[in-house]
């Protein structure tokens, strides 16, 4: 594939949810960055848009880890095993996403 290409025809504001997202998988190929598809509840677990790079990942890891980690050394131990529960699906999701992104 060159690395020329048409542009849209129509203007990037214009565009539909699914032209965006056919226009963001062209122009990672064409960067050659990674196109990680199959996360989507890695991305849910997250509170983030399916794509979002890997800075927002780790920004939003770190903020759900800290809303909820207090709850896992709490006084109520059914309260206490949810959120352990919680954090181990963060973290999953997190190193999931991570090591998707990070590929070259």
């Amino acid at each position: 594939m060159s690395d020329k290409r048409p542009l849209p025809a129509k203007p990037l504001a214009e565009l539909s949810d699914a032209e965006l997202h056919a226009e963001l998988v062209e122009r990672r190929k064409l960067r050659g960055a990674p196109l990680v598809t199959g996360h989507a509840k890695h991305y849910a677990s997250l509170e983030l848009a399916e794509g979002a790079p890997l800075e927002a990942v780790e920004q939003a890891y770190v903020r759900l880890r800290a809303k909820y980690e207090p709850f896992a050394a709490g006084a109520d131990a059914e309260r206490s095993q949810a959120a352990k529960r919680l954090l181990d699906a963060l973290r999953s999701a997190y190193d999931a996403l991570r090591t998707a992104l990070s590929k070259p």
